[in-house]
Parts: C-alpha cells; sequence; structure tokens
C-alpha cells in the first residue's frame, strides 16, 4: 500500500508557520555566546542600571560628557519589556510565593519583544505584496527562513530596531505611492471631463466627483516622518537608506498635470514641520537621562541651549573625525559590498548585484 501514498510538500501557509514558531523557540532558548557585545552593552546594559538598581558598565556611547547614542529606544523596546517582568514578577511572587527575576528571563524577556517587533517586519511585506498585487506567499516565506530573521532580528540589537521602522518607512511610502496614483489618475480623467462637458449640469456632477477625492499630497506624511525621525535617532546611519523612499514619496505624482513642483516643495515643508515633535521628545528624554536637564532647572526657569543634547548631531561630529574612527578599527570601504551583502542575503544579494547592473545595460 505504500506506493499509494507519496510526501506531499507541506504548504507554504504551514511552512511560514512552522518558522514562525521556530523563530520564537529560539527566542526561548538563548545559545551560549553572542553574535556581537553591541547587543547587550547598547540595549540591556543600559536599562538594567536604572530598572533595577544594579551597578552596570555604560559603553563609551553612552558617556553623559559627549553621548553620541540616545536611550530613547532602548528604554522603549528593552525598558517596556522590563517593566512587563516586574509586573509579573511582582503578581507571582505575591500570589504564588515565586520570582521569575532570574538571569534566564533578563535575558529573554527583551528578546521576545524584539521577536515580536521583527513579526512587523513580515506584515509590511505582507502588505505591500497585496498592495501591487504581488504573491505574497513564497516571499514572505523566503523572508522567515532567512537567518537574518531567524537570528538577528531576535536580538536586542539598535540594528534591528532599525530593520522594523524602515520596513513600517517602506510600507507607508508603497501605500502612500499607491493611493496616489490611483487619485491622481481619477482626478485626472475627471478634469478632462469637466472640460468637456457641454452642459452646466455636466459640469457640476463632475465638481461635485472631484470634491469627493480625497488630498493625497501630503498622504501619511506625519506617520513617516516620526518614522524616519525615530530611526535617525536611533540610528543615525538610518538616514542613507531612508533617503530612497523618501524622494520617491516626496516626488510621486509629478508629471501629471494636476501635481507640480509647488507640491513637492510643499511636502517637503511640512515633512520637515512633521519631525519637529518627535525630535523634541527624543532631545528632551535624552537630556534628561544624561543629566543636561533637570526639573530643578525648569521651576526656576534657568534653561537655554546648554540644558539640552541631541546625541545624533554629537554621532555625526565624531563620525567625521579620522582619528576617532581609527580607534576603534577601520575596514575596507568594499567590504559591505563584497563581503556582507552576500554573507547576509546569500544568493538574492547577488541577485540584487546583477539586477542593479541591468539598470545600466
Amino acid at each position: 500500500m505504500i506506493k499509494y501514498f507519496r510526501l506531499l510538500p507541506p504548504s507554504p501557509d504551514k511552512l511560514y508557520l512552522t518558522i514562525a514558531a521556530l523563530r520564537v523557540i529560539l527566542t526561548c532558548l538563548p545559545q551560549i555566546g553572542y553574535v556581537h557585545p553591541d547587543e547587550f552593552f547598547q540595549s540591556i546594559e543600559i536599562v538594567t542600571e536604572k530598572t533595577f538598581e544594579v551597578e552596570v558598565n555604560k559603553p563609551w556611547e553612552f558617556n553623559a560628557s559627549f553621548p553620541i547614542r540616545s536611550v530613547t529606544p532602548p528604554y522603549l523596546t528593552v525598558g517596556i519589556s522590563y517593566q512587563i517582568l516586574k509586573a509579573l514578577n511582582l503578581f507571582l511572587s505575591t500570589q504564588f510565593h515565586m520570582t521569575i527575576l532570574t538571569p534566564y528571563f533578563v535575558l529573554v524577556f527583551p528578546r521576545l519583544l524584539i521577536c515580536c517587533l521583527s513579526f512587523v517586519v513580515d506584515w509590511c511585506l505582507y502588505r505591500i505584496c497585496l498592495a501591487n498585487s504581488e504573491k505574497y506567499k513564497s516571499r514572505c516565506l523566503i523572508l522567515s527562513i532567512s537567518y537574518v530573521m531567524l537570528v538577528y532580528a531576535t536580538r536586542t540589537f539598535s540594528n534591528t530596531i532599525e530593520l522594523v521602522l524602515f520596513s513600517l518607512l517602506l510600507y507607508f511610502v508603497s501605500e502612500s505611492i499607491i493611493f496616489s496614483t490611483i487619485n491622481v489618475r481619477q482626478r485626472e480623467y475627471i478634469n478632462l471631463r469637466y472640460k468637456k462637458a457641454e452642459t452646466v449640469v455636466e459640469r457640476a456632477k463632475f465638481h461635485k466627483l472631484k470634491l469627493f477625492l480625497e488630498n493625497d499630497s501630503l498622504r501619511n506624511c506625519f506617520v513617516i516622518a516620526t518614522i524616519t525621525t525615530a530611526g535617525f535617532f536611533n540610528r543615525p546611519t538610518f538616514v542613507a537608506y531612508a533617503i530612497g523612499p523618501l524622494f520617491f514619496w516626496l516626488y510621486r505624482g509629478i508629471g501629471f498635470k494636476s501635481v507640480n513642483a509647488l507640491n513637492f516643495h510643499l511636502r517637503i515643508l511640512v515633512f520637515i514641520i512633521c519631525t519637529i515633535p518627535t525630535i523634541l521628545i527624543f532631545v528632551i528624554i535624552d537630556s534628561f537621562y544624561f543629566g543636561y536637564l533637570t526639573w530643578g532647572e525648569i521651576g526656576v526657569l534657568e534653561v537655554s541651549l546648554r540644558n539640552f543634547v541631541a546625541t545624533p548631531w554629537n554621532f555625526i561630529k565624531y563620525n567625521i573625525n579620522p582619528k576617532n574612527l581609527a580607534e576603534h578599527g577601520l575596514h575596507p570601504r568594499y567590504l559591505h559590498a563584497a563581503v556582507n551583502i552576500p554573507l547576509l542575503f546569500n544568493i538574492l544579494g547577488l541577485l540584487g548585484y546583477s539586477n542593479f547592473l541591468d539598470l545600466f545595460s
């Protein structure tokens, strides 16, 4: 009877769910060792000091005299996970006389939160594929089985937060472009019919249709500005990745009669204005944390620009000095292109190079 049975490959849905479960399981089974010390020094080491009142060895990036890293992203990720851990521990200790404030949970809880955030990347890819009428199952499956998602995306790296923010940026930019394309084409068609209308009744009808169209020029502007600003404070190099999607968001619709250069410059202006609230939040939190700003100074109204610190600006000033970079070790300029991209993305990285070269052929 065996010949009547054959082994069927699992469906993409089941395979994806299996790999997703594996991502969570691997997070709960921390391996001995680490990928890079920054997964502890730039996140867990910073938050545990004030959360659990323990002595830590802060890395040089968080030196109060010249901080080049913002503490806001670690506190919004690792900090939230530790607050949940403390709340659970309080409940278990009072109700069942047991504690979960152990090294295992102190290590795993932040990783579990980061693991949950990694599924935001999957969701963004899924939504982008749906919006562009692309097959999402194979793409989500390829993403989920990559060791980038299984290893790096489940650890407390600032790069992982950068990955999540960039995925959200791509999604909102993609959604804006698709919405604007449809909206502008409808507006162009209605304008054309309006001009060709021979009676007042027809013109009134098409005029009403124009009023029903949503304004797409500033679509998702505040969200995109907030994501970009948060990514910039998390890792200032985020701008290098964000500049491409941002350009397409600013440039969308240009070429149609109803979209002109004024719309382009207006989007830039409003985008800059929308970044201000997030900038203020990050600067104020960092200024309090590093001791530049205190409630006492606010109470007596003795506050000046010296009471505020902008960590991305310090980051840029530090890294434009070649002597500072030499202290940490320099690598060849071709390292990322020749080694890291193929290492991270395997054959997809090589195919990306091939597609890039095709643009010039």
